[in-house]
C-alpha cells in the first residue's frame, strides 16, 4: 500500500491516500474523459459559473453513461455495451473459444 501524500492545496489537511495501480494509461483515460465532458457537454451549454455545472454534472454523467455512443465500445453507450456483453456467453471446446450471443 501506497504511503499517504500531501499535495497541492490540501497540505494543510488531512493525507490523501493514493491508492489503486499505477498505470501509465489510467492518466490518460481520466484526461480523456474530461477532454469529452468538457467537449461534449461544458463548452456547450449555457453555464455561467461553477455552481451552474455542478447542477447539470449528475444529468450529463447519465447521458454519457446512457446515450452517448463511444467508439471504443463500438458506438454504443456503456449501459448498452454492458447489455450486450452480459448476453455474451463464452463456450469453450478444448483450445477453442466460442462466443454466443445469447
Amino acid at each position: 500500500m501506497k504511503s499517504p501524500v500531501k499535495c497541492g492545496r490540501f497540505k494543510n489537511q488531512s493525507p490523501v491516500e493514493m491508492g489503486g495501480q499505477e498505470h501509465p494509461e489510467s492518466n490518460g483515460m481520466s484526461k480523456a474523459f474530461v477532454a469529452t465532458l468538457k467537449r461534449d457537454y461544458i463548452y456547450t451549454s449555457d453555464c455561467n459559473s461553477a455552481q451552474d455545472i455542478m447542477k447539470l454534472f449528475k444529468n450529463w454523467i447519465e447521458d454519457y453513461n446512457t446515450v452517448a455512443p463511444h467508439s471504443g465500445l463500438g458506438m454504443r453507450s456503456p449501459v448498452e455495451y454492458r447489455k450486450l456483453m452480459d448476453r455474451v456467453v463464452s463456450l469453450k471446446w478444448g483450445s477453442r473459444t466460442n462466443l454466443i450471443i445469447l
